[in-house]
């Protein structure tokens, strides 16, 4: 994402969803002002736009968050192919077969 955003890694969702309302509470109280975007994701969420990085990530980690529940709902399958013209350039790049990119 480049020189200004941080990738901060969780355990599951439950300490995903519980640190994104803890970020949009301390937001909405003037945290982080410069805040460009927010994309929570399974077991990360990228914050971008941040001023300090060191600062911020020093700040997250004294924050005490317990993990949300996470919702119940149905499980969404989403076909997928892994066939493009630069699987084998990715695989090469990795250092994996081309079944492995996947």
């Amino acid at each position: 994402m480049g020189t200004a955003a941080l990738l901060v890694e969780l355990d599951d969702l439950g300490g995903v969803l519980a640190l994104h309302a803890e970020i949009q509470r301390k937001r909405e109280l003037g945290w982080a002002p410069e805040l460009v975007d927010v994309i929570p994701a399974e077991r990360t969420i990228l914050l971008d736009g941040l001023a300090d990085l060191a600062a911020a990530e020093r700040e997250l980690r004294g924050w005490r968050v317990r993990p949300a529940a996470v919702p119940d709902g149905p499980v969404v399958e989403i076909p997928c192919r892994y066939d493009g013209a630069d699987l084998a350039g990715v695989a090469a790049a990795w250092g994996v077969a081309e079944r492995e990119v996947a």
